[in-house]
Parts: structure tokens; sequence; C-alpha cells
């Protein structure tokens, strides 16, 4: 499922059509059909059989203005959002795997050649009516993985020499590489993990807005610059606490702000030009929060059973209880935040 929504509240998933026998199962059928539903009322509005069907478990959507984007390993193809029109389909045999797509402003490509146990990757834009690729960039070899951070501006993570990403990658309109940003994995937060998944726009934790960059870093954001690769803001979370970007929202960073003690799970709106912050959401009441063990997970939080607060001092009913999943925060706000901003 592509985590972009139009702004009429459309969005796009892969599932199995379903299959017969004792072994059918949902680890087990293929993913051989692509559909677009309402979020807002539940409507399938269309659905297709992907012309790769039946040949994978593992598919990747996304979209980008209008068009809906999909590969599966041996071949892509894109649709009209509206309506469902095929408007291309490539399965010819390939050196190359389509290993999937990054959309939202743009489309990206990334594609795996050679030998699967020490592969080529390659980066592409590609024209989303068309299939065409407008530009090519070519990783340096001996990278382990790839993935696409953002298709405009153009934004890559690699592992290079290891599993774990090292550097972000920024490329101009030309597809020729502007800045390096070099990473320290032990105090930033990047959530680009993909395993059993067929997603490559999967750095979660990294937002990219104009010429700027944001990711986590110990109990701050900070915004790196595009063009030289060097750190240009910062942005602190109260003390002791910590802050997430989520997504752009216009000029402004929106952000996640994990609650400490008796202070609400809140949702913010960042200024890089004013430097304010806009309060946008508060959780219902205070949270007892368990920071993770490792730096590279969001807080994980647990309701309490009072809450107080300046806004709320008396006692009221519990929300049911329940764990905050830092993957479904970013996912519901980005969501939103995209559709406000598109209307």
């Amino acid at each position: 499922m592509t985590r972009h929504v139009s702004a009429d509240g459309r969005t796009a998933v892969a599932y199995a059509g379903g299959g017969d026998g004792p072994d059918a199962g949902p680890l087990t059928l293929p993913c051989d059909r692509l559909a677009v539903v309402d979020i807002d009322t539940g409507e399938k509005l269309w659905d297709a059989e992907l012309p790769g069907a039946g040949t994978s478990l593992a598919v990747n959507v996304t979209m980008t203005n209008g068009t809906v984007a999909v590969a599966w390993g041996q071949g892509s193809a894109a649709y009209e959002l509206t309506g469902g029109k095929r408007l291309w389909a490539d399965g010819a045999p390939s050196a190359c795997e389509d290993k999937g797509f990054a959309g939202g402003r743009g489309l990206l490509a990334l594609l795996s050649c050679g030998d699967s146990a020490a592969p080529a990757y390659r980066v592409e834009k590609v024209d989303p009516r068309t299939g065409e690729a407008q530009w090519t960039y070519r990783v340096a070899r001996g990278v382990k993985d790839v993935y696409l951070v953002s298709a405009s501006p153009a934004v890559i993570a690699v592992a290079a020499g290891d599993y774990v990403v090292t550097d972000l990658i920024s490329l101009d309109e030309r597809g020729e590489r502007r800045a390096t940003i070099r990473l320290d994995r032990d105090h930033q937060v990047l959530d680009c993990d993909r395993t059993f998944s067929a997603v490559v726009e999967s750095c979660g934790a990294i937002v990219v807005g104009g010429e700027r960059l944001y990711l986590s870093e110990e109990d701050h954001i900070v915004a790196f610059d595009l063009a030289t690769g060097r750190p240009a803001e910062k942005f602190d979370a109260p003390a002791g606490g910590e802050m997430h970007p989520l997504r752009m929202s216009g000029d402004e960073l929106i952000a996640f702000r994990p609650g400490t003690g008796l202070a609400p799970d809140a949702v913010v709106a960042l200024d890089p030009a004013s430097r304010k912050e806009t309060v946008l959401l508060l959780s219902p009441g205070a949270r007892r929060c368990t920071r993770s063990t490792t730096r590279h997970s969001m807080t994980s939080c647990t309701s309490t059973d009072t809450c107080s607060s300046p806004r709320a001092p008396s006692r009221v009913p519990p929300p049911r209880a329940r764990s905050v999943s830092s993957t479904r925060w970013r996912w519901v706000w980005r969501a939103r935040a995209e559709r406000r901003t598109r209307r």
C-alpha cells in the first residue's frame, strides 16, 4: 500500500485476488491485483489485474500526479488514478530488476542490475505518463542497499560497505550528485529498514522539503542543506524529550513529540523561517512512556488511567489502552497533512 493520498482522499493498494487449495494463504498467494480506494468511505473505486499477475509475492505501489505506479521485480506498470486506465507496462526481459518507485511530487525508480549477490544500482527519474526515463544516476559499486527518500527534490539513502544506511545523497534536476550527508547512526533516527517489504521509499523518519532535509538527532531535529550537505537549522525538543519529523505542510514541518511524564503526545507545526512552533494536536490525556533501548526506534507509549494537564485538570475516562506505533503515526499524519496541503 502506498503512503500517498490524493487531495480527494484516494489511495492505492496491491493485493492477492484469491486462490484455492489447502496451501492458499496471505503469505503464499501472489499480489496480482491493484485497487484504488476512497479512504473516507472505504469504497473500492476500481481494480485491475496486474500484467505480471501471479509472478510475485511482493509488489511496490506509489502515486504521483494523478498516476499509480506499480513494480513487481520482473516488470512495472502505471495507471490513471481516476478510472484505472493503464498508461504503460514494461515486462520485457532485462538484466535489471525493478525494485520499486518513490512518488509524491515526482516519480523515481530504483533498479538492481547484474549479479544479485553484488548488484549495481541505478536510480531513474521517470515520466509517469509514458514510463520513459528522463535521467539515470548510477550508484557507486560496492553499495549494499539503496532507499528512495524523496522523488522531488531527489534524495537517496545508501548503505556503503554495510547493510546500514551510511549516507544521504541529494541529486539535481539532471540526476547528478549535489551533496552527500554523512550519517552517525549512533545518534540519528532514520527508520529505513524494509525487511520482508517491497517498499523502497521507506525512510519514514526522514522528511525532505524545499532545500532542506530533516531528521531526528537525540533531543532535536536537524535540518540539512541539500545543496551543501551541511547542518543549517535545529529544532529543540522540550527538556528530556524527543521530536521526530513527519512530513511537510507547505513551508512548515509537521513533527511528532512523544509525551514525557504528564505531558501528552503532541503533533506540532514548525516554521523554519520564524522558528515558531504551533501545536496541532494533543493526545487525549497524559501518557506513561517507556523509551526504547535502541536509538533507532520511536518511543513506545501506553495510556495511563488518569490524565492531567493545564487544559483538562479534572479526572477523565481513560482512552482504550493501546500501543502507539511510530509507523502508524507517520502514515496517518502524512496522509492528512498532504490532503490539507493540496486542497
